[in-house]
């Protein structure tokens, strides 16, 4: 799809804790994206097929973050959105996985990351989809 800048982008934002879907959908869109939510994988590709999303970014508790990097491809395949759409995880804690401040690719549109500050995340967010 070939995002230009972040202005318009569109996020599927996929957490099954209310209060922080709530308050990072505000700060997304403060930063300029279009976002919509989800609370679990059935309700995110129900969502992922009526607007195709240019990313999918996932936190989902308790589950491992390779857990839910296969949950976000899972959407992003059953919603048919295209293998160009990202599917970012962003880690709650450090683990084999991803340490604190890391960023972490698992192929060419899957990433885990665990940010160290807003500001970093912001700018992972932004990097990927410029490209």
């Amino acid at each position: 799809m070939g995002i230009e800048t972040k202005a318009g982008a569109t996020i599927l934002l996929v957490d099954d804790v209310d209060e922080y879907r709530t308050v990072l959908k505000r700060g997304l869109e403060r930063k300029g994206y279009r976002v919509k939510t989800a609370y679990d994988e059935q309700d995110a590709i129900e969502r992922a097929c009526s607007v195709r999303p240019d990313m999918i970014l996932l936190e989902m508790g308790r589950t491992p973050p390779m857990q839910t990097l296969d949950m976000g491809c899972r959407i992003r395949s059953d919603a048919k959105v295209g293998e160009d759409v990202k599917v970012v995880v962003y880690a709650d804690k450090a683990d084999e996985t991803v340490a604190n401040g890391g960023e972490v690719s698992f192929g060419p549109h899957e990433y885990v990351i665990l940010p160290e500050d807003g500001e970093q995340f912001d700018g992972f967010l932004e990097r990927l989809l410029k490209r």
